[in-house]
């Protein structure tokens, strides 16, 4: 009892670390969060389609006016016909910053409707000179900006993730500050206020943890940043259109970017990996004790690991059609977001319970498992298929640090499958038929709340310090429960 008390506290303590971040220091210069070779895209959404996107590439060291730089290349392409306004335009060409991401020069080609402009620009001591031409014709341009400013478009979102980037940033901050605006050659004032860190739900299932900060000027924004200086999601109140980070949904062949595998990537995720293997490893423990080495478990563990293929090709492809054709086109039309939110969450739950069932249900007709208790079957089955979320989730995710929030609420994830796990496998053993459709509709619901509990967050329902205490409270009760149904259950199966 002793040992698993002091693994329930270590649990919690891990836990409480990830989600106690509420400030972060400033980038050490561009290349820290920034390598060289990096890809960004941002998709832009408005009216419920996808209208335009921003792809940012880190293309190369250089040197202008004698200064070290690093050339960003960027395309970015709008199309607001889909929306009824008879407009199209592509920005695409080079922006290059310091080494400490300040403003040195751009070189874009704009194209508005077909017709094409362009715009050079280049720091020269305190002064940035260049042309833009109108009509073919170059109109020379020179403003006074100060060696230290940074250039900052509302639309060019890898400017003002520099921004951010390069400045530390803390619950409670204030931020007032001026901006280069290269294509309009105008100084525009930032005012923006840090509101809080939480959980912030992206897209689909997908949630991670990031400032909130609201900007009033240049105009009224929400942004928001996680701790590994990446600018996942914008909205733009004014203009009812939003942003987000490696969205490619709904474009054109030649403007996707699309996640791919890379050795690199894989080394970055390897420890992300490793500590869910570890959360799920203590999970087992917890409810098995001493047994945990008995029964070979671990293979149950990986095939729960494996039949979460299942819900990749069943519940996700299903989760977005229903988050993209009820959820958003209701709460577009000013319904409540609350009631339309269940409407991606329950299939969630829904599926990955059955596929559980299904697995802990074929375990028992074909395989012989001894005189261990076959409850813990169930909670290793759970428990990698939680962990196989875990990991697919963070692989859909930009890096980020391996404690934050988001590791907090994976964790608790992981411990609800590994204790529904037992709780199904209880039902399918014992329980009479009505009793195995009300586990069954607890851990569906339960596994429900966990995808549609985000959204009080999100409408600011929810405080994200309070969301942090709600989260592993059913876990938990689920998980003692569970110790005490296994050691009831224990004596029988062994005779």
């Amino acid at each position: 009892m002793l040992q698993k008390t002091i693994l329930i506290f270590s649990f919690l303590i891990l836990s409480s670390q990830s989600f106690g971040q509420r400030s972060i220091p400033a980038a050490i210069d561009f290349e820290s969060y920034r390598p060289l070779g990096e890809i960004r895209g941002w998709t832009f959404i408005s009216k419920d389609s996808a209208i335009g996107q921003l792809l940012s590439t880190v293309k190369q060291k250089t040197t202008i006016d004698g200064r070290y730089g690093i050339e960003i290349s960027q395309l970015m392409r709008f199309d607001y016909t889909i929306i009824g306004t008879d407009r199209k335009m592509q920005v695409k060409g080079s922006h290059f910053v310091s080494a400490q991401g300040r403003y040195l020069s751009d070189n874009l080609e704009i194209n508005v409707n077909s017709q094409v402009e362009k715009l050079e620009l280049e720091r020269e001591g305190s002064r940035i000179e260049g042309f833009f031409t109108r009509s073919g014709s170059e109109v020379e341009q020179s403003l006074e900006f100060p060696e230290e400013g940074f250039a900052a478009d509302i639309l060019f979102l890898d400017q003002y993730e520099n921004f951010l980037a390069q400045r530390s940033l803390a619950v409670g901050d204030t931020i007032r500050d001026s901006v280069f605006v290269p294509q309009t050659m105008l100084v525009e004032k930032v005012e923006a206020y840090v509101e809080h860190f939480g959980l912030i739900s992206l897209y689909n299932q997908v949630k991670d943890s990031a400032f909130v900060i609201r900007f009033t000027q240049p105009q009224v924004m929400i942004f928001y940043f996680t701790p590994a200086r990446h600018l996942v999601k914008v909205e733009y109140l004014a203009q009812q259109m939003k942003a987000y980070l490696d969205i490619v949904r709904r474009l054109p062949p030649e403007m996707v970017t699309a996640p791919t595998f890379s050795f690199e990537r894989l080394a970055r995720q390897l420890p992300h990996y490793g500590v869910f293997v570890l959360i799920g490893a203590v999970c087992l423990i917890l409810l098995a004790g001493g047994e945990v080495y008995k029964n070979h478990l671990y293979l149950f563990l990986i095939g729960g690991g494996a039949s979460f293929i299942l819900a990749v090709f069943t519940q996700v492809p299903l989760q977005s059609y229903l988050a993209e054709n009820i959820y958003s086109s209701k709460v577009s039309a000013g319904e409540s977001p609350l009631i339309w939110a269940s409407i991606p969450a329950l299939p969630a739950g829904i599926i990955q319970e059955l596929i559980k069932s299904l697995l802990i249900f074929s375990v028992f007709k074909f395989f012989r498992i001894g005189k261990g208790n076959p409850l813990l079957v169930g909670g290793a089955v759970g428990a990698g298929f939680g962990i196989a979320e875990a990991i697919y989730i963070i692989s859909h995710l930009p890096d980020s640090p391996i404690w934050s929030a988001g590791l907090a609420e994976r964790g608790f994830l992981i411990l609800f499958h590994s204790v529904s796990g037992v709780m199904l496998a209880s039902a399918i053993l014992f329980s009479s038929a009505v009793k195995k459709i009300l586990t069954l509709v607890i851990v569906i619901l339960v596994n429900s709340l966990f995808r549609y509990a985000p959204v009080f967050v999100q409408r600011n329902m929810l405080d994200p310090e309070l969301y942090y205490i709600v989260i592993p409270v059913i876990p938990i009760i689920l998980l003692v429960y569970c110790v005490g149904l296994i050691k009831r259950t224990r004596n029988v199966f062994r005779s």
